[in-house]
């Protein structure tokens, strides 16, 4: 493919889970999968989002909630959860060549950590990342 001519290291990033993992915690009895999420070409750089789709979406991969604008409206509905979610989203553009990233939890998945936060110093750390990250 002409897409990777030249590129002698790509790195995949993809998230490890089961049906019941928790931010980052795992059942060991549950059956796991690697959902892939990223792609880091060697001198090139991430792969741009629709680029991403087009080559990587017939493998398990995060399913695409909403093109458009990130805007306040978005966010809102993203912590809402009007778009069902089990977590929140990375939402990823392009400013002209350069790839930006955010991410967006739901209120839910806050709350579920934040109770699990109360019994737990594990997912306190995870607690105080991920509230960082909402800025």
């Amino acid at each position: 493919d002409k897409y990777f001519r030249g590129i002698d290291n790509i790195v995949v990033f993809c998230e490890y889970l089961g049906p019941n993992s928790f931010a980052g915690w795992h059942d060991p009895t549950d059956k796991k999968e690697m959902i892939l999420f990223d792609v880091n070409l060697n001198r090139k750089g991430f792969v741009p989002p629709r680029d991403f789709v087009n080559i990587f979406g017939h493998l398990k991969t995060p399913a695409v909630v909403y093109e458009g604008n990130f805007n306040d409206e978005f966010v809102l509905n993203v912590k809402e959860n009007k778009f069902n979610l089990n977590e929140g989203i990375v939402a990823k553009g392009m400013v002209g060549k350069k790839l930006w990233m955010a991410k967006v939890k739901t209120k839910d998945w806050l709350m579920k950590l934040r109770i699990r936060a109360s019994e737990d110093a594990e997912f306190r750390n995870n607690l105080c990342e991920n509230l960082g990250e909402q800025g």
